[in-house]
């Protein structure tokens, strides 16, 4: 069965949860906070799923719960009441219910907004309301216009991300149609609506489609489609400042995959599901994976495999905020079983650079959000609390800078050392000759290592891989080869300890040490 974002609950995590849901209502941890980086708590509310503002209201932050409410957080503060109450009408339960909401660009003047929500019988909706002429604080609900409907076969993979782009057309995420594996081929089907980014117009005097889609004029394709080859996407995001393209495609077994479009080339673009999960071949075949080798695949730049406790990725946003100087235009983004956020620089031409924790925690993720300024939120289902990351320092009062998002000429320094994990089990190295110690960084790292045997005489050990550099969350393997001088007297021993010592050193030469004993057998103890 797949591990997917199932009521953000997967069963093997569902009583952890229960006991995490208990803790304080910041549901993050400080951290290192090597980017100059905190969370500042909002609110709470139930079950926060999306988190949008309107394009220039620096006073209003919304948010939707999955059980059909969009609460309104104004200066700081929660309303009591409901900005809108769609509960009735709302299928909540599993991964439905309420998805996302949208701001028209011109809300400011036309007071326009846009949900997506599962309906009861868990058709995903998206809906047109107004905002009321009487109470700017509340919207209309008698404004209700529809402007599309999707049939959805099951209650998993419903997406339902709504983001309005730079050409100021709504887009809107679809997930394959739920079950496992994509049984009905939805996602590579150019006449299904799931698995997809749509691209519509949704104003009243124009046609729905734009007539520059790319698949209008394919015979038997959706005209609404935009791009294809997704399973889940969950959570996709525009960079306000040059108009690329981030998404987080939730996998099936094997890995969770984070896609980068340069700006102008998502048109058309195939995203490879279920021809291929990540940059692996689907279904899975072969020990190592077979690679995928679908042409024409937007290859992900960015895989973290569900081996290291990954099993829901959740995008997030290519930071514009101009007070987060050590996080600007790096893309930060998080998953929903690992609480670490982290960040990247990400672009078209190469994998990731420079993936690496920020330093903060999240227990359940849930979304990211983006006000004006480029003021970045986060959601989680822990507590259901909503947060800023803000500069570190300061008050609570946090202000959103003003003005066009720029460069950054002078990000912080980094002072802190990566965080390094290592361990090691006994292992027949005197009658083989090798042993191993598994390591891994939160930051990409160079490791180096010595190692003594304890107790041996004369004997020797020589380091068999000197130096290695790991990717940031990514596990690697540091290698030793015993010296055969005396190796008949190690074999005698039966068993020896060896002190293993390891150095890593991120990219601004700070360092971490960690120490540890290993224990060496001969074949007969074994």
């Amino acid at each position: 069965m797949a591990r997917r974002l199932s009521s953000f609950k997967p069963p093997a995590i569902a009583a952890a949860l229960l006991v995490l849901a208990a803790a304080p209502a910041s549901a993050a941890a400080a951290g290192s906070n090597r980017d100059g980086v905190r969370l500042v708590p909002i609110a709470a509310v139930a079950e926060p799923i999306a988190v949008a503002t309107p394009p220039t209201d620096r006073h209003r932050l919304f948010v939707v719960e999955r059980a059909g409410k969009v609460r309104l957080i104004r200066n700081g503060k929660l309303l009591a009441r409901a900005f809108l109450n769609l509960s009735p009408r709302v299928g909540s339960g599993g991964e439905r219910g309420m998805l996302s909401i949208a701001f028209s660009p011109g809300y400011r003047t036309d007071g326009l907004m846009y949900v997506c929500f599962n309906a009861i019988d868990g058709d995903i909706r998206v809906e047109e309301y107004r905002r009321s002429a009487k109470n700017a604080d509340v919207a209309d609900v008698y404004s209700r216009r529809t402007i599309i409907v999707i049939a959805h076969p099951n209650h998993n993979h419903n997406s339902g991300e709504l983001q309005f782009g730079p050409d100021g057309l709504l887009y809107l995420g679809t997930g394959d149609g739920g079950s496992s594996g994509d049984p009905y081929k939805h996602g590579q089907d150019l006449g299904s609506s799931l698995g997809k980014i749509l691209r519509i117009d949704p104003r009243r005097d124009q046609p729905l489609v734009p007539a520059n889609n790319p698949f209008v004029s394919l015979m038997g394709a959706q005209p609404t489609v935009f791009a294809y080859g997704l399973r889940n996407p969950w959570r996709f995001s525009f960079d306000r400042v040059t108009g690329a393209f981030t998404v987080a495609d939730v996998g099936q077994n094997e890995v969770e995959e984070f896609d980068y479009v340069k700006p102008g080339h998502l048109k058309g673009s195939n995203f490879g599901w279920s021809k291929c999960e990540g940059t692996h071949a689907f279904p899975p075949a072969g020990h190592p994976r077979a690679p995928c080798t679908l042409k024409h695949m937007v290859i992900p730049v960015i895989q973290h495999p569900h081996n290291t406790e990954y099993c829901a990725g959740i995008g997030g946003y290519i930071v514009r905020d101009r007070s987060l100087t050590g996080l600007y235009g790096r893309y930060v983004y998080g998953d929903f079983c690992r609480p670490a956020l982290r960040s990247a620089r990400v672009s078209g031409s190469a994998r990731y650079r420079d993936d690496r924790a920020i330093g903060l925690s999240v227990v359940a993720l849930s979304a990211f959000g983006e006000g004006p300024g480029g003021c970045l939120y986060v959601t989680s289902l822990a507590g259901g609390v909503v947060s800023r990351l803000a500069p570190a320092g300061g008050g609570d009062r946090v202000t959103c800078p003003g003005g066009k998002a720029h460069a950054i000429a002078n990000p912080p320094v980094d002072r802190t050392a990566p965080v390094l994990t290592v361990g090691a089990q006994a292992q027949p190295a005197l009658q083989t000759g090798f042993f191993g110690v598994d390591a891994q960084c939160d930051e990409r790292c160079t490791l180096t290592a010595t190692a003594r045997l304890v107790g041996t005489g004369t004997a020797t050990v020589l380091l068999h891989t000197r130096r290695r550099t790991l990717p940031g969350g990514l596990p690697g393997r540091i290698g030793f080869a015993l010296s055969h001088e005396r190796r008949d007297h190690l074999v005698a021993l039966r068993h020896v300890n060896a002190t293993v010592t390891i150095r890593a050193t991120d990219a601004a030469g700070n360092v971490r040490i960690r120490i540890l004993r290993v224990r060496l057998t001969s074949d007969t103890e074994n």
